[in-house]
């Protein structure tokens, strides 16, 4: 059984949020693709298509909710969430109804016109969902009434796993028991230029040793620390090839 996967990004920049909005839409140099020619879908629910959030900037939309109200300083324009599951849990063929079950989630939580862009994503190693959603009620925006403090989150999380448990997913353990934290993508990217170079490095030196796959990448990395300071012989990793070749399955939590 594979895991349900949701997290959220806040943001209170409108630049932050065109410059996410941007990344959805592959505007930016992506070395992340491992299905490039895969097609990627925009989502627009029949209130997102009736209010013209097809046509309009989110700047637009966010005045025509707020009707005049003000914008504070500290307040959440905006959360994207990132929806997906475990790679290969839910077979491709019920992928739509995973996408609609979860839009319609989003759409009880905060409304159908709060929800301004979705995208789905394929050309990456698993399917996953970007929403782009406003915290606006009463023509304010009131994150808190929506999500108030750690505990509302977890609820918040219990609420979506309820919502796609049928499809054969669990849910993952809490951060408090794992101690995880989200790192975003940049940060994650710049940890690992280190370990890239490394594992090309080895590549060059033992490829004819090792079957240096998806997993096996995988695998290298999570033992990364382990290994980058010993000094390694061919017959030393020919003695490991069979521990490179058994990598643990992928897991994944909501944190």
């Amino acid at each position: 059984m594979g895991y349900a996967i949701l997290r959220f990004q806040k943001y209170n920049d409108v630049k932050k949020i065109y410059n996410a909005i941007r990344h959805c839409q592959r505007e930016f140099p992506m070395s992340t693709l491992t299905n490039p020619d895969a097609q990627n879908i925009i989502v627009y629910t029949r209130p997102m298509l009736d209010a013209g959030y097809d046509k309009k900037s989110f700047e637009e939309v966010l005045s025509e909710k707020l009707q005049g109200n003000k914008i504070r300083k500290n307040n959440v324009l905006c959360l994207e969430y990132i929806m997906s599951f475990s790679k290969s849990t839910i077979p491709e063929d019920k992928h739509d109804d995973w996408i609609k079950t979860s839009v319609k989630w989003l759409q009880d939580f905060y409304g159908p016109t709060n929800i301004y862009k979705i995208y789905v994503h394929n050309d990456e190693s698993n399917t996953h969902i970007h929403a782009f959603c406003m915290p606006i009620r009463d023509n304010h925006l009131c994150f808190k009434k929506f999500i108030d403090g750690p505990k509302d989150c977890k609820l918040h999380q219990d609420s979506y796993y309820e919502a796609v448990k049928h499809y054969g997913l669990d849910r993952g353990l809490t951060s408090t028991v794992t101690k995880n934290k989200h790192e975003s993508h940049k940060h994650w990217m710049a940890a690992n230029a280190e370990k890239e170079a490394t594992l090309t490095a080895y590549k060059e030196t033992f490829g004819n040793i090792l079957d240096w796959d998806i997993d096996t990448i995988e695998t290298y990395y999570k033992n990364y620390d382990r290994i980058k300071n010993a000094e390694k012989t061919k017959e030393k990793l020919a003695e490991e090839t069979l521990y490179f070749k058994t990598p643990e399955p992928n897991t994944y939590a909501i944190n």
